[in-house]
């Protein structure tokens, strides 16, 4: 599919069969109809799609199901985009053209997550490698909707220096930071969404608890996923080459038994560096983007995981080829298709899961 200069993060609402994508040097995110463009249907692939225009040097979006609204966070703006999804979707595009609303963040943002129960939207700080700090914005008073909250200071929880990623449990309302130090090392900061919410601020003033993790990038955001089928958090080694594989089911904001001990790592893909993944929960499939090769890489999620390394030797290298320097892994869990935004094509790529997967191998072009 057509894309700007440079598309980065993407994000799926599967309710409106929408594929949002941002481009970093277009500033604006794009919005495809994942309808229309899968790996079933092809007709509205070549169609260009509509685009809504943002703060400067978007890079990562993220959804809120139950407001239908796209958060997006503007790098060089210091600010997070709030875009109507109502209005602004695969079929009704009359609210694309019309200036999301905006609320400020810290430094340099490069990565949100959304808490669906709380309505709360947690944004890492990355400011240059050098920030300390998780913005705590609230979704209920600052949406696609409701501006009224927007032009408030988000509340913040201190973690550690280059907070670089940031992802939500559901289940156990807990919000997993990552932070990547000037000399690469990296943690894993375990916050409680309880207690450090938009609504309950009481638990931000409070350190969380940490675990190590591989090295990372101080100059990369570390993408993270949760399997819950097998209660892991996967977490990319950027330097490393790895992905860290932390048990959610003993390390979360209720229980922190396992937050002591040292992850278990799986080799991610071919590398040297792999820049991010996406998780298919029916195949048990992760699909890790590889930026030197141009390739997505896949492993057996089953058989890999935080309490199960069996299959962790079986990693199926450069099985799939995308486009150049791919960006991202978005996985439409009904139609089994893979979109991969491609940071030096101007394109995303569009890749049949149901053919190429951690147990199915028959559509990969270099499966081992």
């Amino acid at each position: 599919m057509p894309a700007g200069p440079n598309p980065q993060g993407s994000v799926l609402n599967p309710a409106t069969h929408t594929l949002y994508v941002a481009d970093s040097k277009g500033d604006n995110v794009w919005v495809y109809d994942a309808a229309t463009c899968s790996a079933k249907v092809i007709s509205g692939c070549a169609r260009k799609p509509a685009t809504i225009n943002v703060g400067l040097g978007p890079v990562v979006v993220d959804l809120d199901a139950a407001t239908d609204t796209i958060y997006v966070a503007n790098g060089n703006t210091n600010t997070v985009s709030v875009i109507n999804g109502a209005t602004c979707n695969a079929e009704t595009t009359s609210g694309c053209n019309a200036s999301p609303h905006t609320v400020a963040v810290g430094q340099a943002p490069v990565d949100l997550g959304v808490d669906q129960a709380t309505d709360t939207v947690y944004v890492a700080d990355w400011d240059e490698g050098y920030g300390t700090t998780i913005s705590v914005i609230d979704g209920k008073t600052c949406n696609g909707q409701v501006s009224s909250g927007c032009g408030k200071t988000p509340a913040y929880v201190t973690v550690g220096t280059g907070p670089a990623g940031v992802t939500v449990d559901q289940a156990t309302d807990t919000v997993y930071a990552a932070t990547v130090a000037k000399n690469n090392a990296g943690t894993l900061w375990v916050i409680n969404g309880a207690i450090c919410n938009a609504t309950v601020t009481s638990g931000c003033d409070q350190k969380p608890p940490s675990l190590k993790i591989g090295a990372g990038s101080s100059q990369w955001d570390t993408v993270m996923v949760i399997d819950k089928t097998n209660d892991t958090l996967y977490a990319d080694n950027y330097t490393d080459n790895t992905m860290s594989m932390i048990d959610v089911a003993t390390c979360n904001a209720q229980v922190t038994t396992g937050c002591g001990r040292m992850p278990k790592t799986v080799r991610a893909g071919t590398g040297p560096h792999p820049d991010a993944f996406g998780l298919n929960l029916s195949t048990h499939t992760i699909y890790v983007a590889n930026a030197p090769t141009n390739t997505l890489s896949l492993l057996d999620a089953s058989t890999c995981n935080a309490t199960t390394t069996s299959g962790c030797a079986r990693l199926q290298s450069d099985s799939l080829p995308t486009g150049r320097l791919p960006q991202w892994v978005t996985v439409n869990q009904t139609t089994d298709t893979l979109y991969v935004p491609n940071g030096d094509s101007s394109n995303v790529s569009v890749l049949n899961g149901a053919a190429c997967n951690a147990t199915v191998q028959s559509g990969c072009t270099h499966p081992n």
